[in-house]
C-alpha cells in the first residue's frame, strides 16, 4: 500500500506540474525545485523503512525489523508477546526490562494480525 500511496502521488505531482502554464513554470526557482525533490526523497526513505519492516521467527530466535533498525533475539531473552487490546501493533518484552515494538504486525491487519501473536506466543513458550 505504501507504493502504491508513493507512485500515487508522483502521478498526482506530474500531472499538476503538467498542467501548469510556461509562465508559472518560469516563476519556479531552482531551490523550490530542489526542496520538492528533496522532500519526494524524504517521501521514499520514510515509505522504504516502513514496508521492511517484518518479523521472522526460525530456530534460534527472533528477527524484528523497524525500519532500518533490526534487532535479533534469541528465544531466551523474550519472556512475552504483548498486544494489548487498541495498540497498533505488539510489542515482545525482553528480559532486560526492555520491550520492542513488531511494527510489521498491524491491528488493522484484524484476524491475521492476531493469528501471527498467537504463533508467536506459542513459539515463545516452546522455545525460551
Amino acid at each position: 500500500m505504501g507504493w502504491f500511496l508513493v507512485v500515487a502521488l508522483a502521478v498526482a505531482c506530474t500531472v499538476v506540474w503538467v498542467g501548469f502554464s510556461p509562465e508559472i513554470k518560469a516563476q519556479v526557482t531552482t531551490f523550490e525545485r530542489l526542496t520538492f525533490g528533496f522532500l519526494g526523497l524524504l517521501i521514499l526513505a520514510c515509505v522504504h523503512a516502513l514496508t521492511r519492516s517484518k518479523v521472522v521467527a526460525h530456530e534460534d530466535g527472533l528477527t524484528v525489523v523497524n525500519g532500518y533498525k533490526r534487532r535479533d533475539l534469541e528465544w531466551a531473552e523474550i519472556l512475552a508477546i504483548n498486544f494489548p487490546s487498541g495498540a497498533p501493533w505488539p510489542n515482545v518484552d525482553l528480559s532486560s526490562g526492555h520491550n520492542i515494538s513488531m511494527l510489521a504486525i498491524q491491528a488493522s491487519d484484524g484476524a491475521s494480525s492476531k493469528r501471527a501473536v498467537r504463533t508467536l506466543r506459542r513459539l515463545v513458550a516452546e522455545l525460551s
